[in-house]
């Protein structure tokens, strides 16, 4: 197996390296997904008293009533949503150009010479398992763009695969992201090539 390079300093990704495989696990970072929770709950709780308070005038039936209530039970699933799961989005390429993608944030990459395994936070925590052969390239994605006059920067890893892309390293600082695509994609270029 592979030796990997010394991560950086305050390094927050776990990695575990047996004769087998190399695991990058990522710390689970919350607090935005309860900030996010925590509003989308409030403004369900809202709106869904706005449809009460129109009970008093209306009939349970018209749209004055059923319309909060339904927007009020939308917001509180995406409330709940982000509690259990770690939704995350991204452009590629970055700026006004791009396809927007939705993807289950990537909580642990399992690599060894059989394939690369992602452990997604979807609501029900599950794996996704990549031939190696699938597995174009890793890369780092690392651009400013302008949008409306007001600029911006994007930063990410990202799995290149035949069918789908999976961004990786989000949240993470750029030296963590570095190190992550730099050692992924050398594991990754020498088990495709069957080294040792």
């Amino acid at each position: 197996m592979p030796q990997l390079s010394q991560p950086p300093p305050g390094n927050r990704i776990r990695v575990k390296q047996t004769d087998q495989q190399v695991r990058f696990t990522f710390s689970d970072d919350i607090t935005f997904n309860v900030v996010m929770s925590l509003f989308l709950g409030s403004r369900s709780v809202l709106v869904i008293q706005q449809g009460m308070s129109a009970m008093e005038t209306e009939s349970i039936w018209t749209g004055a009533v059923l319309l909060p209530w339904a927007f009020g039970l939308a917001l509180l699933a995406g409330a709940g949503l982000f509690l259990v799961s770690r939704p995350a989005y991204y452009s590629d390429p970055p700026g006004g150009g791009g396809k927007v993608c939705l993807q289950w944030t990537v909580a642990e990459i399992v690599i060894d010479r059989q394939g690369l395994q992602l452990r997604l936070r979807a609501p029900r925590p599950r794996w996704v398992n990549l031939p190696l052969s699938h597995v174009l390239r890793i890369e780092l994605v690392d651009e400013h763009y302008v949008v409306l006059l007001k600029r911006g920067h994007e930063r990410f890893g990202i799995i290149r695969t035949r069918h789908q892309n999976y961004m990786i390293g989000a949240g993470l600082k750029p030296a963590e992201q570095d190190w992550l695509v730099t050692e992924l994609s050398t594991l990754l270029h020498q088990f495709q090539r069957g080294d040792r």
